[in-house]
């Protein structure tokens, strides 16, 4: 190697962001298996899970044997590693102890598949099965990827097994639909097993030794499509809500003292703003928020109106599973960073166009490679290619950069950002600036086409209670802050509330 190839070799390397954490190492034990080590761990009679809208609560053994059931019942049912269950349902206790449960049966090397009922995956499957005759419209392929799935064993509600049903029927690979009610008539469809029959299953009729044990490497834990949920805790109890409802969550937070909390940047909005004057919220203490970038002083406004102690930001994607980004500390400093990688997690900002990798304070693509990175996109290969370098790194789609301390900071989607006449305008900036009007509570901006101009920005309001102003006000307002490029040309649009996904992010989609 020539000194001018070292000297690049160390240039790019020092271009990429690594944890300043050490590595760590990773017990070589699946995710049931190490769970039901924990569980063992707890006195067994503390409070470790809590479904918030039944109050019902369970402690540790409890947890622990249910799981152990449900993982034995469906060893008896036929369930063989390389199986697929598919969960349609809403989240709850009995949804999480059964996710532990199929784990540790070891469906398709823990394999499991999530739709949430509200999504659109769950309804574009559903418009492909009741297409007349069994032909599926134009959204086959979504059904496909369902299908493709190979899923055997479908668990969900009585609100949906009618549906589920219908499914059931055109898949022929399905073997059991499992039915999370105890107050449900079941015909006597043998198809249909309850949920507490397998929740009270006497595991000591297994004869097989569980969890099952897997190959850490190359056995995968879940296979995911679409997922939403609020994560809060209080000490070390995990409380479950099925989705987030503001008034409920304050609450939830009063009558079980939940001290921390997992959400999403529009539900962050919404706690800038809320009335706690007469709450009881002193047991909340930290905010961790991810999902898509939280519009600058959100931050400082929910730690001021909660008192809280801590807010962090994080950044993930589906793909990783998790965070590959998180702030080290529980300071409230660097805000608008989502700190730096965790162990064993590598980022590099690219340039979409040259593919050259960046360095500090220069906006690209966040790429991102980590030991916790998907293998790849189920039966697309395609996709596979253009998602992945051949190092390993995956693409993010979304457009940040890093500081002189090796911070990162997410801009926006890269698909999101508006190009007028070839200026790029950020969508944040602009719901930013709508959120600082007194009168606005939450905004979402999207580019439209225009046949001079390329691209114009149209925004998408929701006004605070009460509240009374005008969209020709609201776009005056945007216009005196920002240059020629960024106004509203695409006008103001205000509405009594914003489409979100089954997570809680806004669904521009569903405003273009």
């Amino acid at each position: 190697m020539t000194l001018n190839s070292q000297l690049l070799a160390v240039e790019m390397d020092e271009k990429i962001l690594r944890s300043p954490i050490p590595t760590i190492p990773y017990p070589q034990i699946s995710v049931a298996e190490y769970i039901f080590g924990r569980l063992k761990q707890y006195d067994s009679r503390k409070t470790v899970l809590i479904d918030c809208p039944s109050g019902r609560k369970h402690n540790s053994q409890q947890v622990y044997d249910h799981s152990y059931n449900i993982a034995a019942a469906f060893v008896s049912l036929g369930l063989q590693k390389g199986d697929v269950v598919l969960f349609i349902s809403p989240n709850s206790d009995y949804y999480a102890i059964a996710l532990l449960g199929v784990m540790a049966a070891g469906g398709k090397g823990d394999v499991v598949l999530f739709i949430s009922p509200n999504s659109d995956y769950y309804a574009i499957a559903l418009l492909g099965v009741m297409a007349a005759g069994g032909v599926f419209s134009a959204c086959r392929e979504i059904f496909n990827a369902v299908e493709d799935t190979t899923a055997k064993y479908l668990v969900c509600t009585k609100e949906n097994l009618e549906d589920i049903k219908k499914i059931a029927n055109s898949l022929p690979q399905i073997r059991k639909i499992i039915l999370i009610a105890n107050d449900w008539n079941l015909k006597n469809d043998s198809k249909i097993v309850p949920y507490f029959q397998l929740y009270d299953y006497n595991a000591s009729e297994c004869d097989i030794d569980l969890p099952k044990r897997v190959n850490c490497e190359t056995d995968m834990a879940a296979l995911l499509l679409s997922s939403g949920s609020t994560a809060i805790a209080s000490g070390a109890v995990g409380a479950i809500m099925p989705g987030f409802d503001g008034i409920k969550f304050i609450n939830y937070v009063e009558k079980y003292k939940i001290s921390s909390v997992f959400l999403v940047p529009s539900y962050a909005i919404f706690l800038a703003n809320v009335d706690v004057s007469n709450r009881d919220v002193s047991s909340l203490e930290d905010i961790m928020c991810a999902g898509s970038p939280l519009p600058d002083g959100v931050a400082d406004r929910v730690t001021h109106n909660l008192k809280l102690k801590y807010f962090r930001q994080g950044y993930g994607m589906t793909e990783i599973g998790f965070c590959t980004q998180v702030y080290r500390s529980k300071t409230v400093e660097h805000k608008r960073s989502v700190g730096w990688c965790i162990p064993d997690s590598q980022v590099k900002i690219v340039d979409p166009k040259t593919g050259q990798v960046l360095g500090a304070n220069q906006i690209g693509e966040i790429w991102i490679k980590s030991f916790q990175v998907t293998p790849g996109y189920l039966n697309l290969p395609d996709k596979n290619a253009e998602s992945f370098d051949s190092t390993g790194f995956i693409r993010s789609g979304d457009a940040g950069f890093y500081d002189s301390d090796r911070l990162l900071y997410i801009m926006d989607r890269y698909k999101q950002i508006i190009l007028v006449e070839g200026a790029i305008v950020l969508p944040s900036e602009l719901e930013f600036l709508l959120l600082n009007h007194e009168d606005v509570s939450e905004a979402a901006v999207v580019g439209i086409p225009h046949e001079y101009y390329g691209e114009i920005p149209k925004a998408f309001v929701v006004l605070k209670a009460n509240r009374n102003v005008s969209e020709e006000t609201l776009i005056q307002y945007i216009d005196g802050l920002v240059n020629t490029v960024k106004r509203l040309r695409g006008g103001l649009v205000i509405l009594k509330e914003l489409p979100k996904t089954p997570l809680g992010k806004i669904n521009k989609t569903l405003l273009k």
